[in-house]
């Protein structure tokens, strides 16, 4: 599906919720999930197998991108807020800047205010981008999927028909891409254990085990 009619999709989905149970003045974020992972830990893997568990939507780096990056989508996503939350996010982003917690481009602002808009209207798990690192940490579950190097290369060779000799430079590449996103936007470190509630080895525990472990985690967090 076109990120633009997934997206008007999920608009109209927010304005029809917002018909049937209209929220308070005041309320927090809505209870979200962040997925961080390195290459090849079968992060993404485990994020659908959670949204498929728990009914909620999954935004994968590559929608969250597309939709930061495309004006006339990402100001349909904005605008699905009434007012007084619209001016909750930008101060909130306009903060994050000002006290240099995030370093000024206009790719983050548009990226943050998306992520947080997401956020604000509906339970949902977010893979990448640095979300665990935007959202308010009580009403986020950030969870951080990882795999000793050795065997992620091994997947790769396996899971997209790589070379070991390819499969390793990919892993590399993608991992250090990640680290410098996290460092130079947000000026941490994207492997810091401080930064998560749930640290999980799909070397020990498959990605069904995994799931089943964010979802209950979840659950008992913030309810069903």
């Amino acid at each position: 599906m076109h990120v633009e009619q997934l997206v008007l999709r999920r608009v109209m989905q927010w304005e029809e919720q917002a018909k049937r149970t209209p929220r308070l003045g005041g309320v927090a974020q809505q209870p979200v999930i962040t997925i961080s992972r390195n290459c090849g830990a079968h992060g993404h893997e485990v994020g659908q197998r959670v949204a498929q568990r728990l009914g909620l939507n999954l935004y994968d780096r590559e929608l969250v991108e597309q939709i930061a990056e495309h004006a006339q989508v990402r100001e349909k996503v904005v605008e699905s807020l009434d007012d007084r939350l619209r001016d909750r996010i930008s101060n909130w982003v306009g903060e994050q800047f000002e006290s240099c917690y995030f370093s000024y481009s206009d790719y983050l602002r548009n990226l943050s205010r998306v992520v947080l808009t997401i956020a604000e209207q509906e339970r949902a798990v977010i893979v990448g981008r640095g979300a665990h690192l935007m959202l308010q940490p009580e009403r986020t579950l950030r969870v951080r999927i990882q795999a000793p190097l050795e065997l992620r290369i091994e997947r790769l060779v396996t899971e997209r028909g790589l070379s070991e000799r390819e499969a390793r430079a990919e892993v590399l590449r993608v991992d250090a891409e990640r680290a410098a996103f996290v460092r130079r936007h947000f000026a941490q470190d994207v492997a810091l254990s401080d930064h998560y509630d749930l640290l999980l080895n799909t070397a020990a525990l498959d990605d069904d085990l995994c799931a089943d472990l964010v979802a209950e985690a979840f659950r008992r967090r913030f309810g069903s």
